[in-house]
């Protein structure tokens, strides 16, 4: 009833935004909000997620091992930069490793995951997952930046290898 839906609006706060109450029902049935929405796989900042994902694959494709690493460039707009891309990095908590990319491809390639078992309060400033972390450079990519906003948490990974 109307009544009813008046009083969810009411109890949820939704009157303020002045949104009429048929935006509760608008799509029913055919639009799904969950599609919009994003699980996060690991234990950090969503934006990190693409770049951890391409470690993953090198790993399970190639092998590769982290002490294989020299150098791991990803190139992301300026806002990613500012966020996630702080250099060096230098441990300041769990919430500051969490945001940080390099630090969170190191986790990756040492740990094998980046999930609450490894991203605690312990490992933040472990000397081999800073000094991985601290070969990670995220960097501004002007060219992604020209893309549009659909491609503004896009990335490009380039990984360096040591020669052995």
């Amino acid at each position: 009833s109307r009544r009813r839906h008046t009083r969810y609006i009411s109890v949820t706060g939704v009157q303020t935004c002045a949104l009429p109450i048929s935006a509760l029902t608008e799509g029913l049935g055919k639009h799904w909000e969950t599609m919009l929405f994003t699980i996060k796989t690991y234990a950090c900042r969503g934006g990190n997620h693409s770049a951890v994902n391409a470690i993953d694959e090198l790993v399970n494709e190639t092998g590769l091992k982290a002490q294989d690493v020299e150098k791991v460039t990803v190139r992301v707009t300026e806002a990613m930069v500012k966020h996630a891309g702080w250099h060096p990095y230098v441990p300041k908590g769990l919430t500051a490793a969490q945001m940080h990319t390099g630090f969170c491809v190191a986790m990756r390639l040492i740990e094998g995951d980046v999930f609450v078992d490894q991203m605690v309060e312990e490992n933040i400033a472990r000397p081999d997952l800073v000094d991985l972390a601290n070969r990670v450079f995220v960097v501004r990519d002007p060219e992604r930046e020209k893309m549009g906003n659909d491609y503004r948490r896009s990335e490009e990974h380039t990984s360096e290898l040591q020669s052995h």
